[in-house]
């Protein structure tokens, strides 16, 4: 009797997930009705929700969230994402897009890197408040592609570095084939940084003279913080 008995409890719970299974696939509660976008910033919902691969009308529970988060990582412009599923019929994919740095001079203009040195894409206007990386020498990038290179390397360590106050006063970060650093200013001051050594005090100590010789600008000649305890500040010559 026992037997028979759990013999028929095990078919009936069978029955129950037989019945519960082809609920979950097959009833329209569990279609999708929205797909929620968040974290985008210069890509559009629409341009997401199209490389996802997802549409409403799919059954939420069939959908392959890891093929969808694979497509989506695919295009340069993103850094990272997660999806997810909040029942009974909404989707929701949070982007964190990469952000541009810096621009770097190659084939076809400028091109919009992130700090890890991955091409987004090209820069697509003009009055680009990012700071020039040059010194990489002859570049054709495409979007998507990680970049390599001591020189640029280099760059992108000064960018890290340094505050977004002081980045915002360059016009330029040139690394020389030597591995010395030199930026330049916006109104055009080279400040020479010399190797990528004590780039945060460097920094700080840069920050300081340009502040303070803002008003003097057009008389500095160059600054030298190559070494941070002992920065030199060259006037032009007032003769001629």
């Amino acid at each position: 009797m026992p037997v028979r008995y759990n013999r028929i409890l095990g078919i009936f719970f069978l029955f129950l997930a037989v019945t519960a299974a082809f609920v979950l696939l097959r009833s329209p509660v569990f279609q999708i009705q929205q797909i929620t976008v968040q974290g985008n910033i210069t890509l559009s919902r629409d341009k997401i929700v199209d490389m996802s691969g997802l549409w409403p009308g799919q059954n939420i529970f069939k959908v392959d969230l890891g093929a969808a988060r694979t497509r989506l990582l695919s295009l340069p412009a993103v850094r990272n994402c997660h999806l997810s599923r909040r029942l009974p019929d909404r989707i929701i994919i949070t982007v964190q897009e990469r952000q541009a740095v810096a621009a770097l001079p190659a084939a076809g203009g400028l091109w919009l890197v992130d700090e890890e040195g991955v091409v987004i894409g090209p820069a697509r206007y003009l009055g680009l408040r990012l700071p020039l990386l040059t010194g990489s020498g002859q570049l054709t990038p495409r979007a998507g592609q990680h970049l390599e290179g001591a020189a640029l390397k280099t760059a992108l360590a000064v960018v890290r570095a340094w505050p977004g106050d002081l980045l915002a006063r360059l016009a330029e970060i040139n690394v020389s084939p030597e591995g010395s650093i030199t930026v330049y200013t916006l109104p055009g001051i080279p400040c020479r940084v010399g190797q990528p050594a004590d780039l945060p005090e460097k920094g700080h100590l840069l920050h300081e003279l340009l502040v303070q010789k803002a008003p003097q600008a057009r008389l500095v000649q160059y600054i030298d913080v190559s070494s941070a305890s002992l920065p030199v500040i060259k006037y032009k010559s007032r003769t001629g």
